[in-house]
């Protein structure tokens, strides 16, 4: 059954379909992503149209004033944060999308460095939401080969599947960071095979493309740069996610939060 579904949603029929047939789709079958042929992103993945200055000012004063945790932080982040010991902590997230996530850690930490850096729309918006809020802790990076300062947490939340060169980005951070956080991030177990470009298909409305990571590639790559994984977990965030219509053609194919160190 789940070859003729695969088949279905890699089709255009199934990308042509409004987004009120694609939520009721999901919510049938639940088939978050097919794993396709492709070797590269596709041009324009994960394409931003605009962005709403009224709509990511909510978002931030939503998290800031009722301090609930954000989407794109996994539910532990702060304890995670709290067993590193650091009083005075400098933050860079890539690819956050909204300040959520700069709220929630604002509302823990008094000493916060909170950098961030995602698409040139997202950067321009916070920099009038920085503005009207008086963020002096917020450091909006444009070109991360201008980051100056070593950072002590460099994190991913749910965003370097969607980073089309993601090796080449970290190996720009190597020097400049203490530990790395991958959260809520898709990998499979197996030393043979590389990443694989999967679609993703339960956002009803819209698609999207991202990679599912080679577990043990990806830790090989990062103790031949020197950061020893020191954490795993099963992230909790997306509590139904499921890889059902893979079967047993990869193992262990989970949604992860990997901590790394840098050596001494």
């Amino acid at each position: 059954m789940y070859g003729y579904l695969n088949s279905f949603i890699l089709s255009k029929t199934f990308d042509n379909l409004n987004s009120f047939f694609r939520k009721k789709f999901f919510k049938f079958f639940k088939i978050f992503f097919v794993e396709t042929s492709l070797s590269v992103l596709p041009d324009n993945n994960h394409k931003i149209d605009s962005v709403n200055l009224e709509e990511e000012i909510k978002k931030f004063e939503v998290v800031f004033n009722e301090k609930i945790i954000p989407w794109t932080a996994q539910d532990n982040l702060i304890n995670q944060i709290d067993k590193l010991g650091y009083k005075n902590i400098k933050f860079l997230d890539i690819g956050a999308g909204s300040l959520s996530l700069f709220a929630h850690l604002n509302n823990h930490y008094k000493n916060l460095n909170y950098m961030y850096f995602d698409l040139p729309k997202y950067i321009e918006i916070n920099k009038k939401i920085k503005k009207k809020f008086d963020l002096k802790n917020l450091f909006l990076i444009e070109n991360l080969d201008t980051l100056e300062s070593n950072v002590d947490l460099t994190y991913f939340g749910s965003s370097i599947q969607y980073i089309q060169d993601y090796k080449i980005l970290l190996k720009g951070l190597f020097n400049k960071t203490t530990y790395f956080l991958i959260s809520l991030t898709p990998f499979f177990n197996g030393e043979k095979k590389d990443d694989i470009i999967v679609k993703q298909v339960n956002l009803a409305d819209s698609i999207h493309y991202h990679y599912i990571l080679n577990l043990d590639k990806f830790i090989n790559f990062m103790g031949e740069n020197h950061y020893t994984l020191v954490n795993k977990e099963i992230s909790k965030k997306i509590k139904f996610v499921n890889f059902k219509n893979f079967k047993k053609k990869y193992n262990d194919m989970s949604m992860l939060d990997l901590l790394f160190k840098k050596n001494k």
